[in-house]
């Protein structure tokens, strides 16, 4: 897209945005329906090609009307400084899976609830301890902090965010190319959000127990000065944020491919860039380190005592030739996802051509344990995230029994108090999070990793500062 059109499109948002202020969230008009039924009109299917489906119409019914098989799988480890799975990020825990443990609908007479506060929408949702949803809404000029309802999707608290700059749509990125500040956060184990914002700061908010005191500031911290300098009107973003397993610090990465670690307490910054490279997807979580991919390599990366960053491992792959039609960039599609512990694996797609392939790397040494292509030759991208979980074994666990996972240590479990009951009123139909029972016998396949890690200095240039945190009482 040309930079003149990003700039009439941007302007077009702007104004369309100023029609999502009301108050309270409205049904979705029916007439936004309507280009489908008049593109019918204009260009009916031809020969003996199926009519698209109409909301509404008739389904046929391939199973029983009571039919379930729910699938066994051990349950993605807890961090111990975020929200309980699932639901604390974009990609629902810190390892990224992307599995939520829930119910499907049978079909059966369904009710359809749907509200809108017109043009603009949620990239993330997490879900506090009362199980209420906790978002940013982000509309063409800004975004906004909101506690909803589950249940009507009311909004019942809100904080205004910093909003883009007036010169975003000079930019010339397509909305929909957009990744930047506001459209990821996290939810942490104390019910507080950290939220990268259009200013380049991290701000950790507190969700009110009760919806009527609003919003609170917690901390706030300035990363202005460690972002990639960037010529007028372009700007770097701090895009991504999450805690380290220790809860000591937390580590960001902007779009322009800074990566570093904010300590929590002090607010001391570290940082580092590797070379060009640039950063589209959010970063994994787990005990043995980060886990980032950038447009060309995956790393594991650690910190040391000072904070600052070590690459523990990078491994390239195989990028392609472009950014194919339906992606942001070039480069792998989708966010890092982790399975299984220490001996586990990385999953994440590369960009290759004629097909692009699913690869498995091993967490322990960056190795290539094994990949698969995907799609048709010619006709092979992605740019979604893998969903991923770990099977039980189901032959041998008894019924009522909890999968072993040879995953954890330490205590991450969750009190039974801090989740409601079925039925009450901030109850949600995700499953509570369990700990691992060392009692059953069931366990999922290991992946065994042979080789040591390799350990060396984080490449590129570094940086050393202070955030400079303010504070609200």
């Amino acid at each position: 897209m040309s930079g003149r059109a990003c700039v009439l499109l941007g302007a077009a948002l702007l104004v369309a945005s100023c029609a999502a202020e009301d108050g309270e969230p409205r049904a979705i008009p029916r007439w936004l329906f309507a280009p489908r039924e008049i593109w019918a009109l204009v260009s009916p299917p031809s020969g003996d090609a199926p009519s698209p489906a109409r909301p509404g119409g008739q389904l046929e019914r391939f199973a029983a009307v009571d039919f379930a098989k729910p699938v066994r799988a051990v349950a993605p480890q807890q961090h111990p400084f975020m929200a309980a799975n699932p639901g604390s990020n974009m990609h629902d825990d810190a390892s990224m899976t992307d599995t939520y443990a829930a119910p499907g609908p049978f079909g059966v007479s369904p009710e359809v609830r749907s509200r809108s506060r017109g043009f603009g929408g949620y990239g993330t949702v997490t879900f506090d301890r009362a199980r209420r949803m906790v978002g940013v809404y982000g509309n063409g000029r800004g975004f906004e902090l909101q506690l909803l309802d589950p249940f009507t999707l009311r909004k019942l608290a809100g904080f205004a965010l910093p909003p883009r700059p007036w010169s975003f749509p000079l930019e010339g990125v397509a909305p929909w190319k957009y990744i930047g500040a506001g459209m990821y956060f996290y939810l942490d184990d104390r019910d507080r959000a950290v939220v990268p914002t259009t200013e380049n700061t991290i701000e950790v908010l507190q969700v009110p127990a009760d919806p009527a005191r609003g919003f609170t500031r917690v901390r706030s911290y300035d990363l202005s000065d460690v972002v990639v300098e960037q010529p007028w009107p372009k700007r770097d973003s701090v895009a991504f944020v999450l805690p380290e397993w220790s809860g000591r610090r937390y580590w960001y990465a902007t779009t322009l491919g800074r990566i570093g670690t904010v300590e929590v307490e002090t607010g001391h910054v570290e940082s580092v860039r590797f070379g060009d490279e640039i950063v589209e997807n959010s970063f994994a979580v787990g005990e043995d380190g980060i886990f980032v991919a950038t447009d060309r390599a995956l790393y594991r990366l650690s910190a040391d005592a000072a904070g600052a960053v070590v690459t523990d491992w990078r491994s390239e792959y195989d990028r392609g030739p472009a950014a194919k039609a339906g992606m942001i960039t070039r480069g792998t599609g989708t966010s890092v996802s982790l399975v299984g512990g220490r001996d586990g694996l990385v999953v994440l797609t590369d960009n290759a051509e004629p097909r692009i392939h699913v690869l498995f790397v091993r967490r322990a040494d960056g190795a290539l344990a094994c990949s698969e292509p995907l799609f048709a030759e010619g006709r092979s991208a992605t740019d979604i995230s893998a969903v991923e979980y770990e099977h039980a074994d189901e032959t041998a666990c008894p019924p009522g029994a909890t999968p072993r996972s040879s995953r954890t240590t330490g205590d991450t479990t969750r009190s039974p108090s801090r989740t409601p009951s079925p039925g009450s009123r901030g109850w949600t139909p995700f499953a509570s999070p369990t700990a691992p029972s060392a009692a059953s016998p069931c366990g999922p396949t290991r992946f065994e990793a042979s080789t040591s890690p390799r350990r060396r200095s984080a490449r590129g240039s570094s940086t050393r500062t202070s955030a400079g945190p303010t504070t609200t009482p």
